[in-house]
């Protein structure tokens, strides 16, 4: 199994006699199947008192062990809050429960994936330091993308890559291009580094690249054979072309100047 538990904070040297204290702990995770049950251990420095929050919405706790059990696996932040006389800290981590799963490229064979679930869509990952909140919100303007593409054209596309009945957006080790989606049918795949760079633009500066709606276009494109073109034909380039601007003005990217995360 592979659950996250990612640093995101901090690094600051071991504080000196009469200082604040330095935040820093520990996680255990046995396993990724419910129970979703994570142990902390606070190895902070020169801390007097501690706090716990889980970022699920239950209370704090306090102590230099506690166990913390999640009604859902995820993706939370934890965090731990030291006091002493001259100051305090806080350290935090994500916490992220989801199994990997099995997912069969479309060029690179069986790939074992992180799913990251929205209302319509599901980003599947290798390990690796993702907001959880970015990711919450990057799936959000997905969501809506493919409502606009399924009120556009009034049908949805064939069955092909789904994780729990979703279309699926993959992060894969080669493909087809930068960026490549069946025609007609589920599932996209986004070579590493440009998934990391459009996650990037929009983890840094809430705007998306119009990449994973171009293609998301191309999931929706059902008119080759009732207009007598070919599978590949420039159509359905250029329906996922024009199609995209309206998908990401339905995401809330209003601003024709600032797609693809540029000003």
């Amino acid at each position: 199994f592979w659950a996250l538990v990612d640093e995101i904070s901090t690094d600051d040297p071991l504080p000196s006699t009469q200082a604040p204290p330095v935040a820093y702990f520990e996680a255990s995770i046995p396993g990724c199947d419910a129970p979703y049950r994570l142990t902390l251990q606070d190895l902070s420095a020169g801390a007097s008192e501690v706090s716990w929050r889980f970022g699920d919405g239950s209370p704090s706790l306090t102590g230099t062990t506690v166990s913390h059990t999640f009604s859902t696996p995820g993706p939370f932040t934890v965090e731990l809050r030291v006091t002493n006389a001259f100051g305090a800290d806080t350290a935090s981590r994500f916490v992220n429960f989801r199994c990997p799963t099995d997912y069969a490229s479309f060029f690179a064979g069986k790939l074992s994936l992180i799913p990251w679930e929205g209302e319509r869509v599901a980003l599947l990952t290798e390990k690796g330091s993702y907001n959880p909140t970015s990711v919450a919100g990057l799936l959000t303007n997905l969501d809506s993308a493919y409502s606009f593409y399924a009120d556009l054209t009034g049908a949805h596309p064939s069955p092909a890559s789904r994780f729990n009945q979703k279309l699926t957006i993959a992060r894969v080790p080669t493909s087809c291009g930068a960026g490549c989606g069946y025609l007609g049918a589920t599932g996209i795949e986004i070579l590493g580094y440009f998934f990391d760079f459009v996650y990037g633009v929009y983890d840094k500066t809430g705007r998306d690249h119009h990449i994973l709606y171009y293609e998301l276009g191309r999931n929706f494109w059902f008119y080759s054979s009732q207009l007598h073109f070919g599978p590949y034909s420039s159509a359905a380039t250029g329906f996922a072309i024009h199609s995209q601007f309206g998908a990401l003005r339905r995401a809330g990217q209003t601003d024709p100047q600032k797609i693809n995360g540029y000003a």
